[in-house]
């Protein structure tokens, strides 16, 4: 196994559950806050900045029900423009209309990797 560098840790995670529409962070490393920005959007203030605004993003979300049919279905982006050196702004959108509303989901899971 080769050494570790800065870029290739972890710079903050988070695990945000969501009930009646409302996001809690449940657990986290380096996330000062998360904000509800709107139905199926999520905001995430690191602790420690990352050196710039060109930071790998992972997200992903959990469905809000075992059953694969489409209206438990949910799919997580970045949203547009909104990375940041200190923060960035996540979407969930569903499948259940040709138009993909925008929908919260059971837990949001955010994490970023760069040098900070």
């Amino acid at each position: 196994m080769g050494q570790f560098k800065d870029d290739d840790l972890c710079g903050f995670w988070t695990k945000c559950t969501v009930s009646a529409g409302v996001p809690t962070n449940a657990a986290s490393f380096n996330v000062t806050s998360i904000t509800d920005t709107g139905p199926g959007i999520l905001t995430v203030t690191i602790g420690t900045d990352f050196a710039s605004a060109n930071w790998m993003c992972m997200c992903s979300a959990e469905l809000t029900a075992t059953t694969y049919a489409v209206a438990n279905d949910r799919r997580v982006y970045v949203r547009n423009a909104s990375q940041a050196a200190g923060s960035v702004a996540i979407d969930c959108i569903d499948d259940t209309a040709t138009t993909n509303l925008v929908k919260d989901p059971a837990a949001w899971h955010v994490a970023g990797f760069g040098t900070q």
